[in-house]
């Protein structure tokens, strides 16, 4: 029974590295990286952000997030200005270009999802959804 139980681990770990990797490559076809797409779709239209708002979206640390953000701002994505009340803070939001490309990108790896679920049916995907829950619990 061991056995079993060591194969589904095997198989999970490979599954989660399979996804994660074609996600990475998915989005390479774009031209970005996955933290890069993580900050530029955590940052809604008609939002200005600050770093430490988009840190806590992304799960990341400020620094990290700053350097995203100058790529970001490099390719005409993001704009920083500053902050209506306190000059000191400044914010991120989406150029017009920006809203435009995150919605691209967001549609490209949206299909992405699709075709990679596709060949489940609603049934297979909740039994998958509720089997992962339970071993999700089981870490907390």
């Amino acid at each position: 029974m061991e056995d079993l139980y060591l194969t589904c681990h095997r198989k999970l770990m490979e599954l989660s590295w399979s996804v994660i990797r074609k996600s990475r490559c998915n989005l390479a076809e774009l031209g970005f990286a996955w933290n890069q797409y993580s900050v530029m779709k955590a940052i809604e239209q008609g939002e200005a952000l600050t770093l430490s708002e988009i840190s806590a979206r992304v799960h990341r640390k400020n620094n990290n997030v700053t350097t995203i953000i100058h790529f970001l701002v490099s390719k005409g994505i993001v704009e920083r200005i500053p902050d209506e009340k306190d000059r000191r803070i400044i914010r991120v939001r989406l150029t017009e270009e920006g809203i435009a490309i995150r919605q691209q990108a967001m549609e490209h790896h949206d299909n992405f999802i699709l075709q990679l679920y596709g060949p489940l049916n609603e049934d297979e995907i909740k039994k998958f959804i509720d089997a992962v829950d339970v071993v999700l619990e089981k870490i907390k």
